[in-house]
C-alpha cells in the first residue's frame, strides 16, 4: 500500500491515520507468481468543523488565549490541573488592580445558548467575574463587554452579590448579572471570554472548572 502522503505498508488489510485533510491518491500494487497489478483511488478528506466549546473541563489549555485586560495588571491567570484560578501578586490600588481573561474562538449554529461552569470563590472582595460572548476577538490591554458588541452571560460581583463571596458551585445558580442568555441569527464565529479583575481574589484565588455551553 501506498497511502499518498508519504507512508506505505505491506500488510494486506492496514489501518492508516491521515494528519490533514487534502486529496490523496491511495494505491495497492498486488504481485503474486504470475506478475503484479497496481490499484490506485483517489481519495479526499475534509475535517468536519468543529461547533461550541471545547476544553470547558480545562484538560487542554491549547484551547483557550490568556489576556491582560489591564496593562498594568498584576494578575495571574492559570490552567493546569484541570482548573483555570484567577489570582494576583499583589492587592494594588484602582487603576493597577488584577483584571485577566480566557477566550477561545467558537463556532456557533443559529439558535439559542445558555452557559455555566462551577466555580470557587473563598472570601473575595472588591472583584468581579464575567462571562461574554461576542462577534470581536478579545484584545490584549482593552476591556471587553457591550461597547465591543458583547453580550454579557452570567457574572458574580463582589458588591451586587456579597452573599456569596464565599462560594462554590455553579455560576449560573447565582448568576447576578446577565440573562444568561446569547441568540444566534446566522451560523459563524464567535469569541467565549471568562475574565476576572479587582483587589482581592480571597484564599486561593477564584477557581474555574466544567464550563459548558449549551444550546437551547
Amino acid at each position: 500500500w501506498d497511502f499518498g502522503d508519504g507512508n506505505t505498508s505491506e500488510e494486506m488489510s492496514p489501518s492508516h491515520t491521515y494528519g490533514d485533510e487534502g486529496t490523496y491518491s491511495v494505491k495497492l500494487t498486488a504481485s503474486g507468481a504470475g506478475g503484479s497489478n497496481e490499484f490506485t483511488s483517489e481519495l479526499s478528506l475534509v475535517i468536519p468543523e468543529v461547533f461550541g466549546l471545547q476544553a470547558g473541563d480545562m484538560s487542554d489549555d491549547s484551547f483557550w488565549t490568556v489576556i491582560s485586560h489591564n496593562a498594568n495588571s498584576t494578575g495571574i491567570l492559570t490552567i493546569e490541573e484541570g482548573v483555570a484560578t484567577w489570582s494576583a501578586t499583589a492587592d494594588n490600588a484602582w487603576g493597577n488592580e488584577a483584571h485577566m481573561g480566557m477566550y477561545q474562538a467558537i463556532n456557533l449554529e443559529a439558535g439559542t445558548y445558555s452557559t455555566d461552569l462551577n466555580i470557587t470563590l473563598n472570601g473575595v472582595s472588591e472583584i468581579w467575574f464575567e462571562v461574554y460572548i461576542g462577534p470581536n476577538e478579545p484584545v490584549s490591554e482593552a476591556d471587553y463587554n457591550a461597547d465591543n458588541g458583547a453580550t454579557q452571560m452570567i457574572a458574580h460581583s463582589a458588591w451586587d452579590c456579597a452573599n456569596n463571596n464565599t462560594y462554590s458551585g455553579s455560576l449560573a445558580d447565582v448568576n447576578c448579572a446577565g440573562d444568561n442568555t446569547f441568540t444566534v441569527s446566522a451560523t459563524g464565529t464567535y469569541y467565549y471570554l471568562i475574565r476576572s479583575g479587582g483587589i482581592n481574589f480571597g484564599e486561593g484565588g477564584i477557581v474555574v472548572d466544567d464550563v459548558v455551553l449549551n444550546k437551547e
